[in-house]
């Protein structure tokens, strides 16, 4: 982290209540538009007008060196104040992203590999690992929500079964919905960054979607606009077209399923849920490349997070025998290959 002495550094949460210049103000709302979920726009809002105005709300084009220096030294002086050192890095992370996406649309000047070097990210010696819940825990919690209500049992068997995120779901509408062959559905999600994402639900989570379509009289035929799932969990016969489900409810569902099921410990939130779906996917046997692209990650670093949740244990069950067994190990390879190839002649004869 950059420790140059800056005078009279503003403190970064005083800051955040000046408002930017104009110019600035509309460039940002520019770049917040293109963010879909209503809590990340909050969240780099909030960080980019603390940086502006620490910057003394000058034009975007002109800051420079000195600006972002001071805006550096501001991080490190809120980390010696005892903020937490994950709020900070969001916080920086959200400006340099920022930045890095002004200098690309040609109203930023400094390269993002500088700014980088001026602004550096405090670093988190130890990451807490993830809320995610075990075997029986994710059994009762669906348990819980097959009792409750055919949207409730839905609800959590998406974010179980797809690992999709709580606004994915709240978005999803009909036209996102095709049906397989084999009975299962495809959702066509859009995730971060307006990217485009097929995910397969199991046979389970396809079905609680089709029972809940069921019993709110609602078939894949309907207007494509139409949304999954809906503000009530019935059919109002006559009262007009019912609303989308709201992020924040579909929280509140969650809490209060997981009380009723008897999970006890950190709050059981929806992203909980995608977080439970990864770690199972990668003890299931999908490669981390895969789990990646089924989560809608950009990057598969934000993915081998997950891999900290995989015990010793589980991880020396599934490594292979190299060494130490007298050759034992190239006969019963040579012999595993004997019955591969038998099994593919019985997949390929008519």
């Amino acid at each position: 982290m950059i420790t140059t002495t800056a005078p009279a550094v503003p403190d970064p949460s005083a800051a955040l209540v000046h408002a930017p210049a104009p110019d600035n103000a509309a460039i940002l709302a520019d770049y917040l538009a293109g963010k879909r979920s209503p809590r990340t726009r909050a969240i780099y809002g909030a960080a980019v007008r603390e940086f502006l105005a620490i910057a003394s709300n000058r034009p975007l084009a002109a800051i420079g060196r000195t600006q972002l220096a001071g805006y550096g030294a501001a991080a490190v002086a809120a980390l010696d104040r005892g903020a937490a050192p994950s709020t900070v890095a969001l916080r920086v992370q959200s400006v340099r992203t920022f930045l890095a996406w002004a200098h690309e649309e040609e109203l930023f000047p400094i390269t993002p590999a500088r700014v980088g070097r001026l602004i550096e990210r405090p670093r988190i010696d130890r990451q807490r690992q993830y809320p995610v819940l075990t075997g029986e825990q994710a059994a009762a919690l669906l348990a819980t929500a097959a009792a409750s209500s055919p949207r409730e049992w839905a609800l959590v068997a998406v974010m179980l079964g797809g690992g999709l995120r709580v606004a994915e779901v709240a978005d999803l509408s009909i036209g996102s919905l095709r049906k397989r062959p084999d009975g299962r559905l495809t959702l066509d999600v859009l995730g971060k960054g307006r990217k485009r994402r097929q995910v397969s639900l199991p046979p389970a989570a396809s079905g609680a979607v089709l029972a809940y379509l069921a019993h709110t009289a609602r078939t894949l035929s309907d207007a494509p606009d139409t949304p999954v799932f809906l503000s009530l969990d019935r059919a109002r016969k006559g009262a007009g077209r019912q609303g989308r489900i709201t992020t924040r409810s579909i929280g509140r569902i969650v809490g209060t399923l997981a009380a009723a099921a008897g999970i006890q410990g950190e709050a059981v939130s929806p992203h909980a849920l995608r977080h439970t779906a990864a770690v199972h996917w990668l003890r299931a046997g999908l490669e981390l490349h895969e789990v990646a692209r089924l989560l809608g990650h950009a990057s598969i670093v934000v993915t081998q997070r997950y891999i900290d949740h995989i015990r010793a244990d589980e991880l020396a069950d599934r490594m292979p025998e190299m060494i130490g067994d007298g050759g034992a190990s190239r006969d019963a390879g040579e012999a595993g290959g004997d019955r591969r190839a038998e099994r593919r002649g019985h997949n390929d004869a008519p």
